[in-house]
């Protein structure tokens, strides 16, 4: 576990399940619907719809809050839990807008519910910047091959929002096998692809008008739930204002119960939904004693709340009392855990409270959203502390609080949540802390973004800087953003000039003497020098990124320094030690749980040439595929591009004309953007030369102009002996070797050692 950035050395006495910030667990009480509150009734025509759980690839509930979707679907839930199915509960908040939390989460709830689920998906989902449709997919297969009846349920589904996520359930619910089943509670329609699945009859829908209470579902909640019996009249009278609405009609219920003539006030509501919420919050606080409505007030602005956190936001030493005096009173208050340590007020009830609080002491809510920041901020959790500094409008400290647990974040693989917080922030917050503009660059290029918005984000960190801004508070090794600057990021994503970002590499790793960032600057700067041409320098960076002291610390780095060593290997044709290199780099990717990263596409990449430069093609070209997966859509784009370019010779080596030419293509649509493509440029023009060189040979039949000690020479090609052994065995010098092998690769048209065996092969020489 990394040390937690945020608590500053203090323990946790108290803390929200789900705490901690190197690797962020689950809040398990999301894993389970809430507690059924007392007087909940049974509706067993709605009851008989839960068949359409398990008959339908989506059960679609939706209305508008306080229509009774949770509590409906949470009976479901027991139901079909109690009946032998697979049942797994979500429930979404905020946070969930990060693909990688929501699939984190998804994966949770199966296994809390049985499914045996394994760990390969929610590894995926900790690669910093890799696709989480990859560890969708992952989790499919998994579900497919156990084949057992799984209903998961996804409830609050409105809250949303990110694009990508709805992405990735629209693929779920595509791919998922026919036991899967999917039930989503939400307030409005999702943009799901609802009209297929209506069309293919794979679509169950509840909506408001089904939720609506019936008369005599009304009568039944106010007379069992609520204690209160009423005229027909005035029920009629009670329908006709709530309009079947269970939260309204619940808080008239609480409302009622303290009124001497039920009938008469009921008599005395008039307009519509909102200004009644409006009357029953007045009429609900107004019969509270003064201490309680305080608290009600003050605790409203919680997500979730537990008796230590409401004493440091009310100041009240006796706040734990109060909350259950408020699940007591039944005041639309939801127990989240078994142990009534955990508790958040019904969305609507918790909205006419923050409404009330506004209203009557305008300002206080920026002060209890501060002190909830600072309990969050000394328990460790991270996303509620910067939530309640942003709605405090304290941007400074929700700025120092990014920017010590950014990187945390995005280690464990929520980039998302990141890029979230800081879009939150207004421009001068950004102005004052410069180290959040490169923070920004960094992951918004993590994740795939155009040139223009990494450069977007870069320009305010240097516009910060330009002004005088100081970092906000002290970084770990004493650089702006924990060692994320202008330069290291341009070296990391190199979109158009190879040489720009080479020069801005160097400079980083100039600057990076005794700093933490010391590994990935020069690890990033081997691979840059390497596509530069400059293989000398590319190996002196490499060296000083494995014998640096932290490199062990550095995973994704020592990786990719790893991967470049063994193309350098290669490259001098030591194709033994290049194997091994590669395969330890490998390794050390599964080790870490680093198997979708930039650094294990190079060591896919640098295994798979290795294979083919000894004459193993049919082993090495799936690992160049795979090198080219692990790339795609990726920064560096280069990365992948050099990948896509080792398929295409490999291929051309192995006579596939066609292949050869699709990557080749694809390459070159990319680098046709470049001002500098380094040696890409080069290897690019040579696929070209070679393929049009082989094919008119292929046309002119097989090639028998060899001779005899160039076709000797060429028999001891096959294997891993260095020239020196060839002109051993054959009693001539190195240098003789050199020039028969130059003369062969002239005359078969190809350009490496094992391109000339596999032409051999294919002519039969």
């Amino acid at each position: 576990m990394h040390p937690n950035p945020v608590t500053n050395g203090r323990s946790r006495s108290v803390a929200e399940p789900g705490s901690g910030t190197s690797a962020p667990e689950l809040v398990v009480t999301k894993l389970a619907p809430p507690v059924t509150a007392p007087g909940v009734i049974e509706r067993p025509r709605l009851i008989a719809a839960r068949s359409s759980a398990t008959t339908h690839r989506l059960t679609l509930v939706d209305a508008p809050l306080g229509y009774g979707k949770t509590t409906l679907v949470a009976d479901w839930y027991r139901r079909l839990a109690r009946e032998g199915t697979i049942a797994a509960w979500l429930t979404l908040e905020d946070p969930e807008n990060d693909p990688a939390l929501f699939w984190r989460y998804v994966i949770g709830a199966l296994r809390s519910a049985g499914s045996p689920v394994r760990s390969a998906a929610e590894m995926m989902l900790g690669v910093p910047g890799a696709d989480p449709g990859r560890a969708v997919g992952s989790l499919i297969n998994d579900l497919a091959y156990h084949r057992s009846p799984t209903v998961l349920v996804l409830d609050d589904y409105h809250v949303i929002r990110e694009h990508r996520c709805h992405e990735l359930v629209a693929m779920f619910l595509r791919r998922s096998p026919p036991n899967v089943h999917v039930v989503i509670a939400t307030r409005s329609d999702p943009p799901l692809p609802l009209g297929s699945l209506r069309a293919s009859s794979q679509l169950a829908e509840l909506r408001a008008r089904d939720l609506q209470l019936t008369e005599r579902e009304a009568a039944e909640f106010v007379r069992v739930g609520g204690g209160l019996e009423l005229g027909d009249d005035e029920l009629a009278l009670l329908m006709a204002r709530t309009e079947g609405w269970a939260a309204a009609l619940r808080l008239a219920v609480v409302w009622l119960r303290g009124e001497a003539d039920p009938g008469a006030a009921i008599r005395e509501f008039a307009g519509d939904n909102r200004h009644l919420a409006d009357y029953l919050t007045e009429h609900v606080l107004a019969g509270l004693d003064p201490a309680l409505e305080s608290f009600l007030l003050k605790t409203s602005i919680l997500g979730r709340m537990c008796g230590p956190l409401c004493e440091a936001v009310t100041g009240e030493p006796s706040a734990a009392d109060f909350l259950a005096r408020v699940e007591r009173a039944n005041l639309l208050v939801v127990p989240l855990d078994g142990r009534r340590q955990w508790y958040r007020y019904h969305h609507l009830f918790a909205g006419l409270l923050q409404s009330e609080l506004a209203r009557r002491e305008p300002g206080l809510a920026r002060i209890l959203h501060t002190r909830a920041c600072a309990w969050h901020r000394e328990h460790g959790t991270v996303r509620a502390a910067v939530d309640h500094a942003t709605l405090a409008g304290d941007y400074a400290t929700a700025a120092e609080i990014i920017a010590g647990s950014w990187i945390w974040m995005v280690r464990s693989g929520h980039s998302a949540t990141v890029r979230q917080w800081l879009e939150r922030l207004p421009a001068d917050a950004l102005s004052a802390a410069p180290e959040l503009g490169f923070i920004g660059a960094f992951v918004i290029g993590r994740g795939g973004a155009p040139e223009r918005e990494v450069e977007r984000w870069l320009g305010i960190g240097e516009s910060a800087l330009a002004k005088g801004s100081a970092p906000t508070g002290g970084t770990p090794d004493g650089g702006l953003s924990i060692g994320i600057n202008g330069d290291l990021v341009r070296a990391l994503f190199v979109y158009r000039d190879v040489a720009a970002a080479a020069a801005a590499a160097q400079r980083a790793a100039d600057l990076s003497r005794g700093a933490s960032w010391r590994v990935p600057a020069f690890a990033v700067l081997a691979f840059l020098r390497y596509l530069s041409g400059d293989p000398t320098s590319a190996r002196a960076a490499v060296s000083e990124a494995l014998a640096d002291r932290d490199a062990p610390l550095r995973p994704h780095s020592t990786i990719h320094a790893l991967a470049m060593k063994a193309l350098l290997e290669l490259d001098s044709e030591d194709l033994e030690k290049s194997e091994r290199t590669a395969r330890d780099a490998l390794e050390a990717t599964s080790a870490s749980g680093l198997g979708d990263s930039v650094g294990a596409g190079l060591a896919h990449t640098a295994l798979g040439r290795a294979l083919v430069a000894t004459g193993r093609g049919a082993e090495g070209m799936p690992e160049l595929q795979t090198g080219v997966e692990c790339l795609r859509d990726r920064a560096p784009v280069a990365a992948h591009m050099y990948a896509l370019l080792s398929v295409a010779e490999a291929k051309l080596g192995g006579g596939d004309f066609v292949a050869a030419q699709r990557a080749a293509d694809e390459a070159q649509a990319v680098l046709d953007t470049f001002d500098d493509a380094g040696i890409l440029t080069t290897m690019l023009a040579d696929v070209r030369r070679r393929s049009q060189l082989a094919r008119r040979r292929r046309r002119a039949g097989p090639t028998t102009d060899l001779s005899q000690s160039e076709l000797a020479v060429l028999r001891l090609l096959v294997g891993q002996k260095t020239r020196a052994a060839v002109a051993a065995e054959l009693l001539v010098s190195p240098n003789t070797v050199k020039t028969h092998i130059t003369s062969i690769y002239r005359k078969l048209g190809v350009g490496s050692r094992a391109q000339a065996v596999l032409k051999a092969r294919e002519q039969r020489l």
